[in-house]
């Protein structure tokens, strides 16, 4: 092999060391951006979920109405262009009682005559009373460390708590938090309980073993 040979492969191989190299800095850069992208986005859904499980509630007046599993929120009409906005991805983005936006999977949980949480599929057993004071709300992601990491939380109050999700890696469909992973209770699946933050604490340990952290009030 001559020289001036040998002297085009180093440079080919160079040259394709120098790509590799800036890949392995260019690729996770460019996921992280969009796991943060995809997490912010995911809060503000929750917010609107919120804003029109508020909006039913009023028009209920006294009859004090429950609060509603997505499917029921995208009959809903929103009072606001941004909850109007939503949904309409409602009704485009379901899939069975879940939505998926953004990279994220939403679901409602409310609770049945025991306090467990159910899901839509379950909707003619909710409890009516308890149902218009407790709500679970999740958002996980729907590839993690890929469209997403956190799992987050929204409550009846408004609050919304997340997780780093590292211990659990909810993802998808099949890997779903249950209905009391960030709730504070002996059954993983009650919801008719406190959260794992309350009051004046920031942070706290829920049903999954994982901390939950306040992010929004």
């Amino acid at each position: 092999m001559g020289l001036d040979t040998r002297l085009s492969l180093l440079s080919v191989l160079s040259g394709l060391l120098m790509i590799g190299f800036g890949l392995a800095i260019y690729v996770p850069r460019v996921r992280g951006c969009t796991v943060q992208k995809n997490e912010e986005a995911a809060l503000r859904d929750l917010e609107t979920i919120f804003r029109l499980e508020q909006e039913q509630q009023r028009a209920g007046g006294a009859d004090a109405a429950r609060f509603l599993f997505l499917p029921e929120l995208a009959d809903v009409r929103g009072a606001t262009h941004a909850s109007e906005r939503f949904r309409a991805a409602l009704r485009a983005d379901l899939e069975g009682g879940d939505l998926r936006s953004g990279g994220y999977r939403f679901r409602v949980f409310l609770p049945d005559a025991e306090g467990h949480g159910i899901g839509h599929e379950r909707k003619d057993e909710v409890n009516e009373s308890e149902s218009s004071v407790h709500l679970a709300c999740y958002a996980w992601p729907e590839r993690f460390g890929t469209t997403g990491r956190r799992t987050f939380l929204l409550v009846a109050d408004g609050t919304i708590l997340s997780t780093e999700n590292i211990r659990r890696r909810y993802q998808g469909r099949d890997r779903a938090p249950r209905p009391g992973s960030g709730f504070v209770a002996a059954d993983p699946d009650r919801i008719v309980d406190c959260p794992a933050v309350v009051a004046a604490r920031d942070r706290g340990r829920g049903t999954d073993g994982q901390i939950w952290r306040r992010v929004r009030t």
